[in-house]
């Protein structure tokens, strides 16, 4: 329950690429949200019964200062990104 994920829309990674075509910039980027999110804190809001394995995956921390300025969406979390994600995909 304590494994980490970043989560990111695919309209992200596409505002991102409008955004570098439209304005050409150098260097790395991490297309990443601004908080990750713990499975456990997914698991207590979309499927309380599920159980867990012993493994825990986190991902060193990753900034995503540069980025944020330019693609405001990626200032949200990565639990704002499910959230999105399955508000979306509700009615399909």
């Amino acid at each position: 329950s304590s494994s980490c994920y970043h989560c990111v829309l695919y309209e992200d990674i596409l505002s991102t690429i409008q955004y570098a075509l439209k304005f050409p910039i150098t260097g790395t980027y991490n297309i990443v949200r601004s908080k990750k999110v713990s499975i456990g804190n997914l698991v207590q809001l979309y499927n309380p019964t599920l159980e867990f394995g012993a493994y825990t995956y986190s991902p060193d921390p990753i900034s995503n200062e540069k980025i944020v300025n330019l693609v405001p969406s990626l200032k949200k979390s990565s639990l704002q990104a499910v959230e999105e994600f399955i508000s979306i995909n509700k009615s399909k």
